[in-house]
């Protein structure tokens, strides 16, 4: 009787722990459920975090070919600026001579114009003398 009992007790032990067992296995199979399908999901995640890596690469270049174009204009606009200001520089040079010129003119042109007035006056004188000569013979 005592060993009955004992064989008993162990069998309903058995059928517990077999229980256990079940539920566990149960809830580990659902959990490898639940992990492949998490993974499905952080697979599609990963996937659609390559597409966007993928396009932001692409916008990437696209966008520094745009300011190596940029960069191309801008170096074009420094180096026409440069041009013009040599340029310019040597216009204004330029102006100075001719200001120069104008004025070394200008000052010959009132000298000419003294000297024809000078001249005028000393025709004019000469005239009159010329009729008071005249006019005496």
């Amino acid at each position: 009787a005592v060993v009955s009992t004992q064989s008993g007790h162990y069998g309903r032990g058995l059928t517990k722990e077999k229980d256990e067992i079940s539920d566990v296995n149960e809830k580990l199979q659902e959990s490898v459920l639940n992990n492949e399908s998490g993974a499905d999901v952080l697979k599609e995640q990963i996937e659609s975090l390559e597409e966007k890596l993928s396009s932001l690469r692409q916008q990437n270049a696209e966008l520094e070919e745009q300011l190596r174009r940029k960069n191309d204009e801008l170096e074009q606009i420094q180096k026409n600026y440069s041009e013009s200001t040599a340029e310019l520089s040597e216009m204004k040079l330029s102006h100075e001579k001719l200001t120069e010129s104008l004025a070394e003119t200008k000052s010959q042109i009132d000298e000419m114009d003294t000297e024809k007035t000078q001249f005028s006056e000393e025709i004019t004188h000469l005239k009159s003398e010329n009729l008071r000569l005249l006019e005496k013979s």
